[in-house]
């Protein structure tokens, strides 16, 4: 399972390691459940420093059953890192500034 803290040492490693830029994050039902609970409860308590959804959208989050369905990069704050819902391998897609893309394996399954 993917934990907000865990999306965002992500982040910061793959831009560490080459100024990459996670944009999309493939994640087994589980996984994508808990990073989405995080990414509410963190959201609707005020946030810190780091808001991981734009401002204009945490309201949305106290409608019964409303799931964020993206992050903001933490490092970057560009764009908008996109959760999707898989069925195999857990990937994150990294974009980097020279035009390159990578999918890199979170966990594979099982």
């Amino acid at each position: 399972m993917l934990k907000l803290w865990e999306f965002e040492k992500l982040c910061r490693t793959e831009y560490d390691n080459g100024q990459g830029d996670v944009r999309a994050l493939w994640l087994q039902e589980e996984s994508l459940k808990e990073l989405q609970a995080d990414i509410t409860k963190y959201a609707l308590a005020g946030g810190g420093k780091s808001l991981p959804l734009h401002v204009d959208d945490i309201p949305k989050l106290k409608e019964e059953g409303a799931y964020p369905m993206y992050a903001v990069n933490p490092v970057t704050r560009k764009g908008e890192c996109h959760l999707h819902i898989c069925q195999g391998d857990e990937i994150a897609d990294v974009f980097f500034p020279d035009g390159k893309f990578e999918a890199h394996v979170l966990s594979r399954s099982s």
